[in-house]
């Protein structure tokens, strides 16, 4: 079932600072890490003022084995969930649920043009490095404000 959740305690393994404003989280679920595909996303219950609430984060490349990894942009005008997520540290317990994926990729095509702008390239990693592996021609378009702003820009070299 495409959209059917479940839902798992998670541990925050690591997290990193990957550029000005956007920190990078490895979750850890306590029964493992589900097989997903590129480009899915994970929802993640937080406490927001309080109040619990759920959000979603795109997984970023493919699926291993030390945990999921999102990149989280410090948003100030938010609704508060990304202000949550970097008030966590490595060593809480948050909830997440099972990867989902809401788009599919024709994988026969001998080519793709993949267009990303700002932390919309976090899902688009593990596309492009699953495309290139079945030797695609792969050309990237990813758009930031500056070249310190580009969060995976190392990974995707």
């Amino acid at each position: 079932m495409r959209f059917a959740e479940t839902w798992s305690p998670c541990t925050v393994a690591a997290m990193r600072d990957v550029a000005p404003q956007i920190r990078e989280f490895v979750l850890r679920p306590d029964g493992g890490v589900s097989a997903f595909a590129v480009g899915s996303h994970i929802n993640v219950n937080l406490l927001i003022d309080g109040q619990p609430q759920t959000r979603s984060y795109s997984l970023v490349g493919e699926a291993g084995t030390d945990g999921y990894r999102i990149a989280v942009r410090l948003a100030p005008d938010s609704r508060g969930g990304s202000r949550a997520m970097w008030a966590l540290k490595p060593g809480a317990q948050i909830e997440v649920s099972s990867p989902c994926s809401l788009l599919e990729l024709d994988w026969r095509r001998p080519a793709y043009c993949l267009i990303a702008g700002g932390i919309g390239i976090t899902p688009i990693v593990g596309i492009t490095s699953a495309l290139a592996r079945r030797g695609a021609d792969v050309m990237l378009h990813y758009f930031v404000r500056s070249r310190r702003a580009a969060a995976v820009l190392d990974e995707l070299s």
